[in-house]
């Protein structure tokens, strides 16, 4: 299968340090997916060129409840935050099965960014553009759209909670075909 090309994070010192002009989130533990919305049609497509739309139906339930068309970057984590449940389930084949694990821990796909709405490519527009267009898409069950957080409430929640880091970004930026974040 082709790669898909995602931007992607460069790794830096713990803690991290306030930089000028840029916003912080949490780094999730999962999957990066390159979703699309079309047309009632929904794909989702890991770094790998991995057809992941028949391993999560429940995210893709959830992304067809949109009633816009576009193309959200995220990570698709399980519910429970278990890595492992997560991988285990991408190679499931049988439908039953991964209906039962849907039902026992089910994707919650959090969407960091949006590159396309509507048939039009926003990708080139900067961060804050493109954080304004997702902040208005709303949750759904398996579905959630990750907002920038203070970076000191962020860094005592993710030393708290064990979890995976935090990115920066800059709130200037393109989508970038590289490592930028």
């Amino acid at each position: 299968m082709p790669q898909t090309i995602v931007m992607l994070c460069e790794k830096r010192p713990w803690p991290p340090t306030a930089l000028p002009n840029h916003i912080y989130e949490v780094k999730y533990d999962g999957i990066r997916i390159l979703g699309k919305k079309q047309d009632g049609a929904v794909k989702l497509v890991g770094r790998s060129g991995e057809d992941y739309t028949p391993k999560f139906p429940e995210v893709v339930e959830d992304l067809r409840k949109y009633t816009i068309d576009f193309i959200p970057d995220g990570e698709l984590c399980s519910k429970s935050g278990d890595f492992r449940s997560l991988a285990g389930r991408v190679h499931l084949k049988d439908p039953f099965k991964i209906s039962l694990r849907a039902r026992i821990d089910p994707g919650v796909y959090h969407i960091f960014d949006v590159l396309g709405m509507n048939g039009q490519i926003i990708a080139s527009q900067p961060l804050r553009e493109r954080k304004r267009v997702l902040s208005q898409l709303g949750e759904m069950e398996h579905v959630k759209i990750v907002m920038p957080e203070p970076l000191e409430e962020l860094v005592k929640r993710v030393d708290a909670q064990e979890l995976e880091g935090i990115v920066a970004k800059n709130l200037d930026s393109p989508y970038e075909l590289r490592r930028s974040w």
